[in-house]
């Protein structure tokens, strides 16, 4: 598992938590700016799932999620779908 908190400035997007899991999946949770411009707070957590192809770790899109306000959520619950990806369980309830 790497961690990297590194700031994209054209996206406004802060990486939060990545992992990495048996060569197939990659977690990443990442910090954003919300395209409404209404939110409140404007910022929020994303999670996104990509399986791996070939050698590219962002080969295909599988599930994404808000995350919510909370870091202290959205690191569960990156934790969560790591646990139900490396047990190939369902990623929702």
């Amino acid at each position: 598992m790497r961690n990297e908190d590194t700031t994209n400035k054209k996206y406004e997007t802060t990486k939060l938590q990545q992992s990495y899991l048996n060569e197939r999946w990659f977690v990443s949770t990442a910090y954003r700016v919300s395209s409404a411009m209404v939110a409140s707070p404007p910022w929020y957590f994303e999670t996104f799932v990509w399986e791996k192809v070939g050698d590219d770790w962002y080969g295909k899109l599988i599930y994404t999620e808000d995350s919510g306000w909370f870091q202290e959520k959205a690191l569960a619950r990156h934790a969560e779908i790591c646990r139900r990806l490396v047990n190939e369980e369902p990623l929702e309830d």
